[in-house]
């Protein structure tokens, strides 16, 4: 029987090896499960993550709190269409453009043109224009050329501020703010951006404010001065605006476009609640 057994020992090695592998096995197993119970775990909470983000988005019909988005502010005002100038001073017209230097610095400029006369009043360049540098330009504007009678813009935070509307308050000018989505009721001052950008803005490459400050004064006397107009008889603003100050102004033309009755009811009601 020893003999027997002998014979079988060099196969022993075998048999460990097949043990040692089906306890690895079993292990290996072991821990197969016990990272399926994790991702199970890990999935529940996920899950019940997303039933909370289900519920804080759930409609207010249910009477769940919700975000809700504020909408773009306007002036509460009517929107009547203005007529078109028929004199200097009568209307102005104001709105932004924007570019960027070499460095790639955005910067803006606000652009102040007279609506009969085609006059670039001032175009101010600089990084941020908020409120007061608004008024800082219809000042100078004002001590330059007169006081005008409306200045005709759009419903941007800018000009709907309130250091503008006192400004205009103090100086008896009306604000007349355009419908939104309509920059054609301001179209003298939008051909007015296209002009500017096509002939200055798209031509220069500026390296610094100062000298976009300067490429753009240079441009706006050549507008002023040298640059014919077709709509102007083929004068210059300077030209058309020194011609028209020894006649007399002519009638405003009215506008084409008719007021809604529901506009004129409620101006007349405004009126008779503040007499």
């Amino acid at each position: 029987m020893e003999e027997s057994w002998s014979l079988f020992r060099p196969y022993r090695w075998l048999a460990e090896r097949s043990v040692e592998r089906n306890r690895r096995k079993l292990i290996h197993r072991e821990s197969f499960r016990a990272s399926v119970l994790q991702i199970s775990e890990i999935q529940a909470v996920l899950q019940s993550i997303a039933e909370k983000k289900c519920l804080l988005t759930t409609p207010l019909s249910l009477s769940m709190a919700m975000r809700q988005r504020k909408g773009k502010r306007y002036r509460a005002e009517a929107r009547i269409p203005m007529a078109l100038p028929g004199r200097r001073n009568q209307m102005w017209t104001m709105d932004f453009t924007r570019d960027s230097l070499a460095s790639g610095r955005n910067f803006r400029t606000l652009n102040l043109t007279d609506g009969y006369t085609r006059v670039a009043l001032c175009i101010e360049v600089d990084s941020s224009l908020p409120g007061l540098p608004v008024v800082q330009v219809l000042e100078r504007g004002a001590h330059e050329r007169g006081v005008p009678e409306a200045i005709q813009v759009d419903n941007g935070p800018e000009f709907i501020s309130r250091v503008v509307d006192q400004w205009a308050y103090a100086n008896g000018v009306t604000l007349h703010f355009f419908d939104p989505g309509k920059p054609v009721q301001n179209a003298f001052i939008e051909s007015f951006n296209g002009k500017f950008r096509d002939e200055c803005l798209n031509q220069s490459w500026y390296t610094s404010l100062e000298e976009a400050r300067q490429e753009v004064e240079t441009w706006r006397v050549d507008y002023n001065t040298v640059r014919p107009h077709n709509s102007l008889g083929y004068l210059t603003p300077e030209e058309y605006a020194a011609k028209v100050a020894a006649r007399p102004a002519s009638p405003p033309t009215p506008v084409v476009t008719e007021v809604p009755a529901w506009v004129q009811q409620d101006v007349q009601e405004s009126r008779s609640a503040n007499l």
